[in-house]
């Protein structure tokens, strides 16, 4: 009888719980980005994937190789 209450509960919950225990478990949910998004001006956006323009690449590449000699700097590494 819980069984069948539980599967009842679990219906009526509908899909979006059905999406949260999909994340839970480590699956990936296909999403499309919100419509709000397209109303922004796109120079203020980055969008997951795409690829930086060559000047931003570089100034990210440098930024991260200095985190990672201060890093290095702290643990006591020679910073090579």
């Amino acid at each position: 009888m819980r069984v069948e209450r539980r599967g009842a509960l679990r219906d009526a919950r509908g899909p979006r719980r059905l999406v949260a225990e999909l994340r839970r478990a480590g699956g990936r949910v296909d999403t499309t980005p919100s419509r709000f998004l397209k109303e922004l001006a796109q120079d203020d956006l980055r969008w997951a994937g795409a690829p930086l323009p060559p000047d931003e690449a570089a100034r990210e590449k440098d930024a991260g190789l200095a985190r990672l000699r201060s890093l290095k700097a702290a643990l006591g590494g020679n910073g090579e």
